[in-house]
């Protein structure tokens, strides 16, 4: 027998008990044609969350029980529901809707966040600010809103710095305040411009 035909009898045979051994998911139906994951029979939570990957949807041979470079979250959705071949995009969207918050409710929060530290600053800003007449105010309170904000809330607090500017300017022309009156108002109108 050549040395040929032994190395593929030997791969024909390595293969044949790869199937037996490793077979394909019995427990979950094929998920598309791809690589797909499942927690099979890798052990209980406390291994860390083991996985088989399989070809072919699951109906291709199954690796070792392993982490395949998935993170902890990823192998906890492949554990939540163990009857399932988990797709990228499976897995992606169990994470999504389980772990992470949706983008909008991120945004709220950041907001809130830079709200809250507009409320706080920009009374020392605008004393800071204080100049003789309103003009050189405003574009004092503007520049030291931004320099003092922006890092702060990552951007978020630019449109309070302009709608602070415009709130002194406009609170100039109405009344014949002074600066130190105009805190509490143009606090809220810029506050509340975020």
């Amino acid at each position: 027998m050549s040395n040929r035909l032994k190395f593929f009898c030997f791969l024909a045979l390595s293969l044949t008990v790869g199937m037996v051994v490793f077979g394909p998911s019995e427990a979950a139906d094929r998920n598309g044609w791809g690589v797909v994951y499942n927690k099979s029979d890798c052990g209980n939570p406390p291994d860390y969350y083991n996985v088989r990957r399989y070809s072919f949807g699951g109906d291709g041979p199954g690796s070792a029980c392993g982490f395949w470079s998935l993170t902890e979250n990823q192998r906890k959705a492949i554990w939540s529901n163990g009857d399932h071949n988990w797709s990228q995009e499976d897995i992606g969207s169990w994470i999504y809707n389980n772990i992470g918050k949706p983008a909008e409710e991120i945004a709220q929060l950041a907001k809130a966040h830079a709200r809250q530290i507009c409320r706080a600053a920009l009374p020392a800003i605008l004393k800071q600010a204080t100049s003789a007449d309103c003009k050189s105010t405003a574009a004092k309170f503007e520049a030291e809103c931004n320099v003092e904000l922006d890092l702060e809330t990552e951007g978020a607090a630019a449109a309070a710095c302009a709608a602070g500017m415009t709130a002194i300017l406009e609170e100039c022309k109405a009344t014949a305040k002074g600066i130190s009156d105009l805190v509490k108002p143009v606090t809220k109108l810029a506050c509340d411009a975020i």
